[in-house]
């Protein structure tokens, strides 16, 4: 009898159609101020509110629009991670849009005082629209976000239910960790969500891909309670533009990155109770009209791309001045007096061609990642004399001294450390910014031997890939009997610490250099593209 009076709460659907569109971003990482190289995708964040702002405002109680966003707000550009605490700026900008609920994104949690921000300031802001119930922060009295929201519909007509979900993630900095996703699902919260009356739709908010597993882990607690009720999933990480299908009830859409589109989902709840077998069923943009049995729940979708005449088009605006929004023009003058401000656009250089940052196409004599680790660190990287500049005593100075010497120094460069390309042409501040967000510092396997390198290399990093699968290097052949510094990057200390510990505890202790990415990335452009 329970049983019963609980699933009655969960299905009983209000006999009255409604139409939802959903618009979604992710994996804005900064990208605020348009995109410089692709004049095409010509909309600012001011643009994005006002797109926003005028779709709600149009809203009524049988049309209703809602905004999400599914985290990755900060690292990408200098308006991001050039300010005192790294994202701030980004974070005071995304106030502004509209959204009725975002999730936390893996690059939101980097830095300790880009946590520190976010918690007492970003997440508080949103009233319970920040999702980000598996963040625990260090501070216990403090949360770090929401795990799920309720959205009414109007006129008693039932409930949107909203929540979010971040991958298993690790790489996260000392004030935050992450409840992985199983064991959340396993809390009371889920529960108790899901025993929300009167739920018409859930949509789900995922820092995870399109085809990650986890989301087949989510879907199957939520069909364990909820077999029938429309379900969609909004995605995210992987950068892609993509969608899925899943069955008649289930639906997944992820929407790029870099803010280069918005992706676009509307359907219409059934005017009749539910029958077993669905809720819903599509509203056909295409067509004006409904074209699915009303025994099936479908979804019509797009992207659509952030330029200013296509975000135009889409909400039936011709005069351009329709478009503007005070709110919009106040973002707009924002955004471009701190990007002058942080001293984003001064010139460097001048790039002879454009530099692709695709990590598998390294035999592409335009590739950054080879012009990188073949010229720029070989010139300017980092030596073993950066090594013991770092050291502190002089005993540790002299074990490094007594070390052999090495035959060549190899650089290592995470297959995702380069984020956008380099054009051809004039080079400003912020490029070096947005090809390399995270500025990490170069650390040092000092003298290793050839044939335990070659062992290094070939071993399985930590999440079960080849290091080498992950990780590129110089062209550089390794020969048992010699001696090599390996320089890498910063970012996956621990991972690296532990394999060098797995080979041979204790002997190859990742050391510091002092030197850092982007700082070479600077002197590289300056000195060796020159207009």
């Amino acid at each position: 009898m329970i049983a019963l009076l609980i699933l009655s709460r969960v299905y009983s659907v209000s006999n009255a159609p409604i139409n939802i569109t959903i618009y979604h971003t992710t994996d804005v990482h900064g990208w605020i101020y348009g995109h410089r190289h692709e004049p095409t995708l010509d909309a600012d964040f001011g643009d994005i509110y006002s797109f926003f702002s005028i779709a709600k405002s149009r809203a009524t109680d049988d049309n209703q629009v809602y905004v999400f966003d599914t985290g990755d707000n900060i690292q990408g550009t200098g308006l991001s991670d050039a300010t005192p605490i790294a994202g701030s700026f980004i974070y005071d900008m995304m106030k502004f849009i509209p959204y009725d609920a975002l999730q936390i994104g893996n690059h939101d949690v980097r830095h300790d005082k880009s946590v520190d921000y976010l918690v007492d300031h970003y997440s508080p802001s949103w009233n319970g629209r920040y999702l980000a119930g598996q963040g625990v922060y260090y501070d216990k009295s403090k949360k770090v976000g929401d795990t799920h929201r309720v959205i009414p519909l109007p006129n008693n007509q039932g409930n949107v239910l909203v929540m979010g979900f971040l991958y298993n993630c690790e790489n996260v900095e000392q004030h935050i960790k992450v409840t992985f996703v199983d064991e959340h699902l396993r809390q009371p919260w889920f529960t108790q969500a899901m025993a929300t009356d009167n739920i018409r739709t859930i949509v789900v908010l995922c820092h995870f891909g399109t085809t990650d597993g986890l989301l087949s882990t989510v879907k199957a607690a939520i069909r364990a309670k909820a077999p029938k009720i429309p379900v969609v999933f909004l995605t995210g990480h992987t950068h892609r533009s993509r969608t899925d299908k899943q069955d008649s009830e289930t639906y997944v859409m992820e929407s790029g990155r870099y803010t280069d589109n918005i992706g676009k989902i509307s359907f219409t709840l059934a005017k009749q109770a539910p029958t077993s077998r669905s809720f819903a069923r599509l509203e056909d943009s295409r067509n004006d009209g409904i074209i699915s049995n009303i025994d099936q729940t479908s979804f019509s979708q797009s992207f659509i791309p952030t330029n200013k005449a296509k975000l135009m088009s889409e909400l039936k605006i011709t005069d351009p001045s329709q478009f503007k929004t005070s709110v919009g023009e106040r973002m707009k003058l924002l955004i471009q007096n701190k990007f002058i401000a942080l001293g984003l656009a001064p010139l460097v250089g001048c790039a002879p061609k454009t530099y692709n940052n695709n990590a598998h196409q390294l035999d592409d004599s335009t590739n950054l990642y080879r012009l990188c680790l073949d010229d720029m660190l070989p010139k300017y990287g980092p030596k073993r004399t950066d090594v013991l500049s770092m050291l502190k005593t002089e005993e540790e100075r002299e074990a490094v001294r007594q070390k052999p010497a090495a035959n060549a120094s190899i650089y290592v460069l995470d297959d995702g450390l380069l984020r956008y390309p380099i054009y051809k042409g004039e080079v400003i501040v912020d490029d070096l910014f947005t090809s390399d967000p995270f500025n990490y510092e170069a650390l040092a396997i000092v003298a290793i031997e050839g044939s335990k390198l070659k062992t290094f290399l070939g071993m399985t990093y930590p999440g079960g890939s080849k290091f080498t699968n992950t990780h590129l290097l110089t062209k550089q052949s390794i020969k048992a009997g010699q001696y090599y510094d390996v320089y890498v990057a910063y970012n996956h200390k621990v991972q690296i610490q532990s394999m060098l510990d797995t080979l041979s505890p204790g002997e190859f202790p990742l050391m510091s250099t002092g030197v850092y990415f982007r700082p070479l990335f600077v002197d590289y452009v300056r000195n060796e593209m020159k207009c």
